[in-house]
């Protein structure tokens, strides 16, 4: 009896489409963004802020690790959402926008292309 009863629960763990998922233990950015600079780059620091959902501003510099490339800024370590970004270097201004969508183990990062107009 006891036998039976492990296959019917088996049979229904199968049926209902119940599958184990293994994830890595990478912790993946919500936005790569690239950034370019026209006539550039230039002698003033680049800051980025960003935000995700509406939830407070996330403050980064060019120097720091989230943009350890002047070019190349990751944003979000495992966030999903509507993210919000900003990117100023001196009085030149860029916004964007970007959702991010996550499966049951990682974001799907999205890369961003922003240009810095010359000022």
């Amino acid at each position: 009896m006891r036998r039976w009863s492990i296959l019917l629960v088996l049979g229904a763990l199968l049926a209902s489409g119940c599958r184990d998922v293994t994830c890595t233990s990478e912790i993946l950015p919500g936005v790569i963004l690239r950034i370019t600079e026209e006539g550039g780059p230039f002698a003033e620091p680049i800051a980025v802020r960003y935000r995700v959902n509406g939830a407070g501003w996330m403050d980064i510099a060019d120097t720091s690790a989230g943009c350890a490339q002047r070019t190349r800024c990751e944003l979000g370590p495992e966030l999903d959402g509507r993210y919000e970004i900003e990117i100023t270097r001196g009085p030149v201004h860029a916004s964007t926008y970007v959702d991010v969508t996550a499966d049951a183990c990682h974001v799907h990062t999205v890369e961003v292309p922003v240009t810095l107009p010359a000022a």
